[in-house]
């Protein structure tokens, strides 16, 4: 599942009543950092 299937999978659920719309974004933008540090993890200045 790429980033945008999974982010559409939280709007779903968002939409359907499953989730409230402020867990859904939460969830949203951590699809985008688990890409930034699973793609990029070389990048990450963790200190």
């Amino acid at each position: 599942m790429g980033s945008s299937e999974s982010r559409d999978a939280f709007e779903l659920l968002r939409a359907n009543g499953h989730l409230d719309s402020k867990l859904a974004e939460a969830m949203k933008r951590m699809v985008g950092f688990r890409n930034v540090a699973i793609h990029k993890y070389d990048k990450l200045n963790l200190d």
